[in-house]
């Protein structure tokens, strides 16, 4: 059968039979991926004896390239250069690194997702929870590539998940430290005036809305903001920050934010539609809306106290004041 007239199915089942014979050493299997963000595929994955990391190609776009007249060889000859590339790159992480927790600890990072749309995977991942989001582990294989901590890997260490948390966010913070840059800092340009809009990533930009967990990094943020900020989810990679002092409605940023995510972001980097703000002076980091709302009930309570402190001077200064003598009944005169 021509493979332009294949199901995408019928032609993964091709094309690990041709890959198997191109690639000695190397087992091609069909495999589904199941993603965050909803994105879940069936590709094909690519194990080789003596290494842990196994490729797994979304063959989707390669799929798409033959039925539209791309030749079928020349296709699978640069599925063969990826997936060697790849191979190559992480040869270096032996199975025994791997399992190692001692070795692994200094090359564990983060990324920050959207617990909505990621229900199933995050019950099979130890995570910790930030507002309506999930911080999740990974470790880094190097050339941008990392690998997600599941329960499984986790029992098998032999640690806590707290202990897991805090060498992640120390060693994430070491291996890609934060970086806070004006927007007209990060593109190089000069500064236009209006609102200043800080960019917070990472070093090499990739899970860098993670920074927010590290250690220090929103109160380092706080000093260059001179106060409290809001935080803008602009994708999982990036956010974004402005002083609260220069944008009084986090309503109107959300609405951005949206827009922006239904416009200009795939599906697989969206992180939130909702806004974030950094209380400077409590150290906390919560959803807008629930900000607004502790302030309203700190503006209730203060309230209350003052007309509680009023009542009880009011009965302090009763209690100070002499008491009138009580005037004896008249005897009622007889007619």
């Amino acid at each position: 059968m021509d493979v332009r007239e294949m199901s995408y199915e019928d032609f993964l089942n091709q094309a690990a039979a041709d890959l198997q014979m191109q690639m000695p050493g190397v087992e091609v299997v069909i495999r589904e991926m199941e993603k965050l963000q909803g994105e879940s595929y069936l590709g094909l994955a690519f194990m080789q004896e003596g290494s842990p990391v196994q490729p797994i190609m979304n063959l989707t776009h390669e799929y798409d390239q033959i039925q539209h007249g791309a030749d079928y060889s020349k296709v699978l000859k640069d599925v063969v250069n990826k997936v060697s590339t790849a191979l190559q790159d992480r040869h270096g992480f032996s199975l025994e690194q791997l399992t190692d927790y001692g070795r692994v600890k200094d090359k564990l990072a983060l990324q920050l997702v959207p617990q909505k749309g990621n229900e199933k995977i995050l019950q099979d991942v130890p995570h910790r929870d930030m507002e309506d989001l999930a911080l999740i582990y990974r470790i880094d294989l190097g050339g941008g590539a990392t690998a997600t901590i599941h329960n499984k890997t986790l029992a098998e260490y032999g640690i806590t998940e707290e202990q897991l948390h805090e060498d992640a966010i120390r060693s994430a913070a070491e291996l890609h430290p934060a970086n806070i840059a004006t927007m007209s800092e990060m593109l190089g340009m000069p500064d236009m005036g209006g609102p200043a809009l800080y960019v917070a990533t990472n070093d090499n930009g990739i899970f860098g809305a993670s920074v927010v967990a590290y250690p220090g990094m929103l109160e380092e943020a706080a000093q260059r903001l001179q106060g409290d900020y809001y935080i803008l989810p602009s994708s999982i990679h990036e956010v974004l920050l402005i002083s609260a002092k220069e944008a009084q409605d986090y309503h109107d940023l959300e609405t951005m934010v949206r827009q922006i995510n239904e416009t200009e972001v795939s599906p697989a980097d969206r992180l939130s539609d909702k806004v974030y703000r950094f209380d400077s002076k409590d150290r906390i980091f919560e959803l807008a809306e629930k900000h607004e709302k502790r302030m309203q009930e700190k503006t209730s309570e203060k309230t209350a106290e003052k007309g509680l402190g009023k009542l009880k001077e009011k009965k302090a200064e009763a209690a100070l004041q002499p008491k009138r003598q009580a005037q004896p009944e008249r005897e009622a005169m007889a007619l």
